[in-house]
């Protein structure tokens, strides 16, 4: 039971530290920044393109061993006090950017990161409900409702490793098997099809002359191209 007890003051400690550092250092960038909106972004690309960029500040001090992410993803007592302790002597500080703010905005997110352990930048994959079907103020969904129905995609978000993976094996199998159709021959050399081949024919009422194919799929005369296969036949 004590033991307990003493696990549950560490997590409380832990929780008050934690929103005590969060706290102080949004209240140092308020400061620094003139700005009362401002806070502290715990991401890489949010911490470039607001801190570094907009508002001209890096972080720097940030110890090597605990990864720059969100503080709430930063867990134990050990890591949150270190961090606490290093703000509050001034070791983890903030300071002006040294290039302008074209500049700034030129470098790599990653590049001016507090620190080269975090979380890297995640794909952008668009909005959360494209390819839904988004309501309209002028149109009643009761008395009109939507034609189709669009939940949004129904693939996922992107291609996993295990997905992938998976991808090759059927792949390789397929390879091994040889039941992969195949075109023939003629069709990928650009050669006639032998069992229907093209020959010249001249209209006797007009005199016209042209091509068509012995089998009747495809004829034509002088200045009517003939279609055949998806590719047009050349005329005379």
């Amino acid at each position: 039971m004590p033991r307990k007890a003493s696990t549950n003051a560490y997590a409380r400690r832990e929780i008050l530290m934690r929103g005590m550092l969060r706290k102080s250092m949004d209240h140092m960038i308020r400061k620094l920044t003139g700005d009362e909106e401002a806070s502290m972004s715990w991401c890489v690309r949010g911490y470039h393109k607001k801190i570094y960029v907009k508002y001209g500040l890096e972080l720097r001090g940030w110890p090597d061993g605990i990864t720059f992410t969100n503080l709430s993803d930063v867990t134990g007592y050990q890591q949150i006090s270190t961090l606490c302790v290093l703000w509050e002597t001034g070791a983890m500080k903030f300071v002006p950017a040294e290039l302008d703010k074209a500049a700034r905005a030129k470098r790599q997110a990653v590049d001016v990161a507090p620190s080269a352990q975090n979380k890297g930048l995640p794909p952008q994959l668009g909005r959360s409900d494209i390819k839904k079907h988004r309501g309209s103020k002028k149109v009643d969904p009761v008395r009109f409702p939507p034609r189709y129905e669009r939940n949004g995609p129904k693939s996922e978000r992107w291609v996993t490793a295990e997905a992938e993976a998976r991808a090759e094996v059927a792949l390789a199998a397929t390879r091994r098997t040889g039941t992969r159709a195949r075109a023939p021959r003629w069709m990928a050399t650009g050669a006639e099809d032998p069992s229907d081949p093209i020959t010249q024919f001249e209209d006797e009422a007009s005199g016209a002359r042209g091509v068509r194919r012995t089998g009747g799929r495809a004829r034509g005369v002088r200045g009517e191209p003939v279609y055949t296969r998806g590719r047009p036949l050349r005329m005379e």
